[in-house]
């Protein structure tokens, strides 16, 4: 049995009776985790790695919701969890990206039908799912922060100008697929646009640092740097969804 990462924070609020527990269905024909404590007036729409909507993922959403945050976490396999790296590659590059933007506006429009008292939402996204993250946020304006770890950037003018919202990124310094240098570059075209960015990379480290070794199948997790990153990723959230 797989181990549970559970990272343990502190507590604030998110709207619309439901039980602890709640998988809902999308318009688009896909399904989302919803965890809700509470009535709150801000919410995350959590997009999963490469590893699916696991047991693991579901910790990371349940300690949002105790942060305070309504948070709904799309499950963009539709039901798939990988039982090892192979099958997460196959399955990540089988994923149409038409179905991923539809799943992830319908999780928006399933926030805006029925958590009413919901004023500003943020979208956060781990790996392959803080890639569609950054998509979102370039092509969405209802969007007030958005947060990713160890994922794809923008590089061109065209689309960094088009980052609007507050960014947050946590990043591995040994990332084989995502170059730190570009990174860097990443986070100082947007200081020079002015934009508000809270961009880190954490040297030496591996994607997936912030996986528990028995859950990404590897011994890149780093328990020092997955605490940092998520204590600044609550931090962030806190900062430009409760003000």
């Amino acid at each position: 049995m797989r181990q549970l990462f559970v990272v343990i924070v502190s507590v604030s609020f998110c709207a619309s009776p439901l039980p602890a527990q709640t998988v809902v269905s999308l318009s688009s024909g896909g399904t989302a985790y919803v965890k809700a404590n509470g009535l709150v007036p801000s919410a995350v729409v959590f997009l999963h790695d490469r590893y699916g909507l696991d047991a693991w993922t579901r910790s990371l959403c349940d300690s949002l919701a105790r942060e305070g945050f309504c948070v709904l976490a799309v499950d963009l396999y539709r039901g798939k969890v990988p039982e090892d790296v192979m099958e997460a590659h196959e399955i990540e590059r089988a994923l149409p990206d038409a179905q991923v933007r539809a799943d992830i506006d319908a999780a928006f429009s399933y926030l805006a039908k029925n958590f009413l008292m919901i004023k500003k939402t943020a979208i956060v996204g781990l790996g392959m799912g803080g890639g569609y993250a950054l998509e979102t946020a370039l092509r969405r304006r209802d969007i007030s922060a958005v947060g990713i770890t160890y994922a794809p950037i923008v590089e061109s003018e065209e689309l960094v100008q088009k980052i609007t919202a507050p960014l947050f990124g946590s990043f591995a310094g040994s990332d084989i697929g995502i170059d730190s240098a570009r990174v860097v570059k990443f986070r100082e075209r947007l200081k020079t646009l002015g934009r508000t960015a809270d961009v880190k990379i954490y040297p030496s480290l591996k994607h997936d640092f912030m996986r528990p070794s028995r859950e990404n199948f590897s011994d890149t997790f780093n328990g020092a740097a997955a605490s940092d990153a998520w204590r600044r990723l609550i931090q962030f959230l806190s900062t430009f969804l409760n003000s």
